[in-house]
């Protein structure tokens, strides 16, 4: 099979997100059947899966303050960290071809060759000894899959500890359907093995493809392969509160039970109160925040650390 390999110069982490969409639905000069290999590297920013709840998954003094900008990905899964030592990796392949365990195994085999050895579990997370190192997830459109993952290689893992953390005071106030994060206790490949960069792996990927026998072809400038309107219209979603807000799954919001008169619920469809029970109804129609209800929340609730 003959692979595409992308690069993406760009660290704006909506840039690369809509680049991976323009390239699944083929909104590309590249022929609707290529498989590709894409890479890409973020600025320091949150990005929550297509099914989550941003205020189950996020430290809401990160989002706040401003500190790091939070996004929503198409594909499922978890919340996850990037900065600029998380390698971002990306198969995009038609569904007669695609298979989880063999790219995952083709990671594997490229770690292996510079000397890293990693365990795979069942979810398809991978391990280094007992410290999970790379998380992946799907999205399925049409004839075409999206397999995309994260690699810990130097990235800031107490940015990451506390940007994800949420306490259990705040998370028993929700009533969610939405998809949870899975905790697990991270490391990064680099203290281990201070040799390592971005590009070695990168380099180390492409290698192990092409030892299959696969055809490599480079694209040296992702942005003039797009389809410029698609990808631009894509990019702007991604900023928009409507998509990483406003596609939350509908839920139901209980206020603590300490005070009386901050007894009550209220009902969020599309990030918005729509119904509320007990509480002053001056709050239907406003987006969601659960600082609405302050008395109820202790002021330290949004430092506390997810357990592993």
């Amino acid at each position: 099979m003959d692979w595409y390999l992308i690069v993406s110069s760009s660290h704006h982490p909506a840039w690369n997100l809509a680049l991976e969409e323009c390239i699944l639905d083929s909104y590309t000069t590249l022929p609707h059947e290529a498989a590709v290999l894409l890479f890409y590297v973020n600025d320091r920013c949150i990005v929550i899966g297509k099914h989550q709840n941003p205020w189950l998954e996020v430290c809401w003094d990160c989002i706040e303050q401003s500190e790091l900008p939070l996004f929503r990905r198409i594909s499922g899964g978890g919340a996850v960290y990037h900065d600029r030592g998380n390698l971002n990796f990306s198969f995009i392949q038609p569904r007669t071809v695609f298979s989880k365990e063999e790219n995952l195994s083709l990671i594997q085999r490229a770690l292996r060759n510079l000397g890293i050895e990693v365990a795979r579990t069942s979810r398809g997370d991978l391990f280094y000894r007992n410290w999970k190192v790379s998380g992946n997830a799907l999205c399925y459109r049409r004839d075409r899959v999206l397999h995309h993952g994260t690699l810990l290689i130097d990235a800031d893992l107490s940015t990451l500890q506390r940007s994800l953390a949420v306490s259990s005071f705040l998370r028993e106030r929700f009533r969610s359907p939405a998809v949870p994060s899975v905790g697990s206790i991270t490391a990064n490949l680099k203290e281990s093995f201070p040799f390592l960069s971005v590009s070695m792996v990168i380099e180390a990927v492409t290698e192990a493809v092409s030892s299959e026998g696969s055809t490599v072809i480079q694209v040296e400038d992702p942005g003039r392969i797009v389809q410029k309107e698609k990808f631009q219209s894509i990019f702007n979603r991604h900023g928009t509160w409507e998509w990483v807000f406003g596609a939350t799954p509908s839920f139901w919001f209980e206020t603590a039970q300490r005070e009386p008169h901050y007894k009550g619920s209220c009902k969020v469809e599309a990030g918005r109160i729509v119904e509320v029970n007990g509480i002053d109804d001056k709050y239907v129609g406003r987006s969601f925040d659960p600082l609405f209800f302050s008395k109820s929340i202790p002021e330290n609730y949004v430092t506390a650390r997810r357990e592993p």
